[in-house]
């Protein structure tokens, strides 16, 4: 009689040992550690700043990264020449109608005013001696 050999276990038995197996150890590996005071501390936890909190009113504001266009712009254009001596406001900023904006070098118009009331003395002088000899 041929008898063919039977395993002992099937295949899907001894997947299910090999696991049970594996279990077991794991179990004993986590175990194996030493339990009660004598564990190393880890270290301390670490300092935290605390404060409180203030309730208070703050601006809100954004920072923006692009370029921006006025929505009304004007242009400037002196009616006399001169040198500039000083700027009254700041580029960007907000101006109201008949505000000072600039302060043109006065020397050259004040050197014409002296040089016209001068001529007016003459002119005056000049119209009373013509008036004397008539």
């Amino acid at each position: 009689m041929n008898r063919q050999a039977t395993p002992y276990l099937k295949s899907s038995e001894h997947f299910h040992l090999l696991g049970l197996v594996l279990g077991l150890l794991l179990i004993m590996a986590c175990g194996s550690g030493e339990k009660g005071g004598d564990q190393k501390a880890g270290p301390p936890p670490p300092a935290v700043l605390v404060t409180p909190v203030q309730q208070k009113t703050v601006p809100i504001y954004a920072e923006y990264v692009a370029r921006t266009v006025a929505r009304e712009t004007v242009e400037i254009r002196a009616r006399v020449e001169g040198f500039l001596e000083k700027v009254y406001f700041k580029e960007g900023s907000q101006i109201k109608a008949g505000q000072l904006l600039f302060l043109i070098d006065q020397r050259p118009y004040k050197a014409a005013l002296q040089d016209a009331r001068g001529r007016l003395a003459q002119a005056q002088a000049a119209l009373v001696s013509f008036s004397v000899f008539k």
